[in-house]
């Protein structure tokens, strides 16, 4: 280090004898022992600590500090009494992953290549502010919390821990928090630079309480209230530990969210101030008096101000600037305005993509219509004044020229890389879609403009937003009157195959997928074509299908698994397990685990399956150790008795079959009743096809099978007219399950009181509340035990209230 040289050399002179030291060392010794002390004091004092944090999708003019009543904001408030405020900063990017990339780099997407969510990843070339801040000695620690950002998509560079660890696509405000300060607590070295990220204000908006009820605003608003709790809980801890009032405390907006302002609701489509806009908050350390500064900065001048205030060069070419002057009370930097861009609709819509370029009071958008907006006289946004100002609207469009090819793009839009499958369903369930990929640039001034599609917009709104959900049906008659109107649209055509696919609807998915690749194939909508021909049981044509889409280097779990499906319905067991066993290594989840055991009993392997359903029963949520143990058992059986193994008994034969039914194989078990017909009764045989489809919830084959074993004369066991009562009631047929159950009273023992219990749910569902009242009596007069159960039966709920039916299942006399 520098001061240690210093000292060295000091030393080197004081060893010299006094006659042989220089007269003119002498004198600057004094110098020399005063600037290495100086300069070891300066060194040794512990740079600051810094903490970044950002909010998802949150606009300023929703913020108590920026004039809001809507929200209540109590510790962002807090932070701007001691902070200074930006009133004019915007983003680069309308989207999550673009906008955090330039906030981490200090480029813009020109540079750092990211337009997009989901398919572009940051360059690991890129040289982010993590990896700068760790190369001159700080800890560095990141949190986020939803998907789009996750450690796949590059931003993780330079982080010694990236916590992307997310139960769902999103986690919320207080569970980011916790982890944040869980890192604190464990002493990291000091100094560090922590990046902590909220995500709560992004749609869906499903605020908790209290924050849902106590909230003047909208649901959106509540969502940043609750977030704002959230992030006051981390800096009232960076308080309490003395870590906040040293540091560098930077808060900042990702993006804002368009909330119906021109007609979009969201982000992405457009470049409108509602969603450039940004709240930017600097506490610096020490007490620091609040300021609130006018200038226009953006997301990308964070990196290259860090970097200042820690002495770190500025990298050469980095569109960012320094704002360490302006936060001290200096002038802003000389600028010429801020790029900003969204390729979102291109991505998602095949619409133009569009770019901006925004001065102090000036924003020039470049779209097939181009827009000029006076900001100062105009802040909303309403009034296009190309026409009046032809000359500036020239000056800014050259600037904005200028700026795309000095970042390399010139008038192309860069190619997209292959998403990946699995990110696209993830993407879409936090509202963003894709189309699947053209890997093409837009021809120049074909595509539409965003402007004009808007309302169409508003049917991807509706039906993207029910996916998201988990309500495919709703999304339906959105993609309908979309491709009512643009029935060749590439995302809409995948997105109504894949909602029809998750209805059940497969025929009408084929169709609409087809169509979608009539302009080319692609991961997404090659692995929904197999799902489709999987579900239409057609698994050669499925595994034809899903071959391409794992050749096209798309190895996901999803992908594997369902080849393991299309493989196991043409026989192939062992190429089978191969396939599950690959798909379990990427992730462990019981249902793979349930195939996995399912392939290794057909296998006749049944010690391996037993081990693999245990493993399974401890994945699996304690709701289901009921079930998971009843397969197990179900294994063990099989492993006892053999699978199509010719049994030794009817009752053997019976254990194999419903230990099979039991374990979702139906065809081996349908086999082995076939291969006893010659050994076994057939009144017995059929009453096992019965079972078989009771299994597969195919409830008129099993009832025509039960009705067909007693009019062969199945003995009349209180077992099997409960069997056949139980697959009238999933008939909705309550009157004949009722005509069952009395013909079993009448010639079946009922020594536990179930005969005339199921009497009682089916009389009330035939709506005959006082028969069901008379039956349920002398159920429990019968020995029948479980009569407190009987208040949650949803076969009894017309039963609850009467002050009989409340007597009984009290156990009252």
């Amino acid at each position: 280090m520098a001061w240690m040289k210093i000292l060295h050399l000091v030393q080197v002179q004081m060893m010299r004898p006094p006659s042989r030291r220089p007269r003119r060392v002498l004198g600057g010794l004094v110098f020399l022992i005063a600037a290495a002390v100086s300069l070891h004091c300066a060194l040794t004092k512990a740079p600051p600590n810094i903490i970044l944090i950002t909010l998802d999708t949150t606009r300023a003019d929703h913020l108590g500090c920026y004039g809001s009543e809507r929200a209540s904001t109590p510790h962002l408030d807090r932070l701007a009494q001691k902070s200074v405020l930006f009133s004019n900063a915007i983003t680069t990017v309308p989207l999550t992953l673009p906008s955090h990339a330039s906030i981490l780099t200090g480029h813009t997407p020109l540079e750092h290549g990211v337009h997009n969510n989901g398919a572009f990843v940051l360059d690991p070339s890129m040289q982010t502010l993590a990896e700068d801040l760790q190369g001159i000695g700080y800890t560095t620690a990141a949190f986020v919390s939803c998907f789009v950002l996750s450690r796949q998509f590059g931003l993780a560079q330079g982080f010694e821990i990236y916590d992307d660890d997310l139960v769902a696509e999103e986690r919320p405000a207080p569970e980011t928090t916790r982890r944040a300060l869980e890192w604190i607590e464990n002493a990291p070295e000091q100094p560090f630079f922590l990046w902590v990220h909220y995500f709560d204000p992004h749609s869906p908006y499903e605020p908790p309480e209290p924050f849902a009820s106590a909230t003047r605003g909208t649901p959106y608003d509540a969502e940043i209230s609750s977030m704002d709790a959230g992030l006051g809980e981390l800096l009232d801890e960076l308080r309490r530990r003395g870590i906040y009032d040293d540091a560098h405390v930077i808060v900042l907006a990702d993006h804002g969210e368009g909330r119906g302002d021109h007609r979009e609701e969201e982000h992405g489509i457009f470049l409108y101030e509602e969603c450039l806009r940004v709240p930017f908050l600097w506490k610096l350390p020490g007490d620091a008096s609040p300021r609130r500064v006018e200038s226009l900065v953006g997301c990308v001048d964070v990196s290259p101000t860090i970097l200042e205030f820690v002495n770190v060069s500025v990298p050469e070419g980095i569109a960012g600037q320094s704002l360490r002057g302006l936060l001290t009370g200096g002038q802003p930097p000389e600028r010429l305005g801020l790029y900003a861009e969204t390729m979102y609709p291109y991505y998602s819509y095949e619409w133009s993509p569009l770019y901006a370029w925004r001065t102090e009071s000036w924003k020039y958008i470049q779209a097939p219509v181009p827009e000029l907006y006076n900001l100062t006289e105009d802040p909303g946004e309403r009034r296009n004044c190309i026409a009046d100002f032809g000359d500036k609207a020239a000056e800014l469009e050259k600037r904005l020229r200028n700026a795309r090819l000095r970042g390399g793009s010139g008038q192309d839009v860069p190619s997209e890389a292959s998403i990946d499958p699995a990110v696209a369903e993830k993407l879409a369930s936090l509202g963003y879609v894709w189309s699947g990929g053209t890997g093409k640039a837009p021809p120049a001034d074909s595509l539409p403009d965003p402007k004009t599609r808007i309302a169409y917009h508003e049917y991807f709104e509706e039906g993207k937003l029910a996916i998201a959900e988990g309500r495919p049906e709703d999304a339906i008659p959105a993609f309908d009157a979309l491709l009512a109107a643009y029935p060749d649209n590439h995302t809409a055509t995948y997105l109504m195959g894949l909602a029809l696919l998750k209805v059940g609807r497969a025929e009408e998915a084929l169709f609409w997928l087809t169509r979608h690749m009539e302009r080319g194939e692609d991961p997404a909508s090659t692995l929904a074509m197999g799902r489709a021909l999987l579900e239409l049981d057609r698994p050669e044509e499925a595994l034809i299908w899903l071959g391409k889409h794992l050749e096209a280097g798309s190895q996901t779990a999803v992908a594997l698994e369902h080849s393991g499906d299309a493989l196991s319905d043409l026989g192939r067991f062992d190429a089978a397990l191969g396939v599950y066993r690959r798909a379990s290594a990427q992730t462990s989840s019981a249902r793979l685990i349930w195939k996995e055991a399912q392939t290794l009993i057909r296998l006749r392997r049944f010690g391996e399956a037993e081990e693999r359903m245990k493993e399974g029963a401890r994945l699996a949520p304690p709701a289901d150790q009921a079930s998971w143990a009843k397969w197990t058992a179900a294994v063990g059986q099989l492993r006892r008795h053999g699978l199509g193994r010719p049994a030794a008994s009817t009752e053997a034969l019976a254990v194999q079959v419903r230990a099979a039914s039991q374990l979702g194989l139906y065809p081996e078990a349908r086999r082995m009743i076939e291969a006893s017909r010659a050994a076994q009764p057939e009144p017995v045989l059929m009453a096992l096809r019965g079972d078989v489809a009771v299994a597969e919830q195919d409830w008129p084959a099993a009832d025509s099978a039960f009705e067909r074993a007693a009019a062969l004369g199945l003995e009349p066991t209180a077992q099997h007219y409960l069997k056949r009562a139980m697959t009238r009631l999933r008939m909705d047929d309550a009157a004949g399950a009722a005509r069952l159950l009395r013909d079993g009273i009448r010639d079946a023992a009922d020594p536990d009181g179930r005969l005339r219990y199921n009497l009682a749910c089916a009389l009330a569902r035939a709506g005959d509340l006082e028969g069901a009242l008379e039956a349920l009596t002398a159920a429990r007069e019968h020995g029948y035990s479980r009569m407190e159960a009987a208040r949650e039966d949803p076969d009894l709920a017309p039963l609850r209230g009467h002050r009989e039916f409340e007597r009984l299942t009290r156990g009252e006399n």
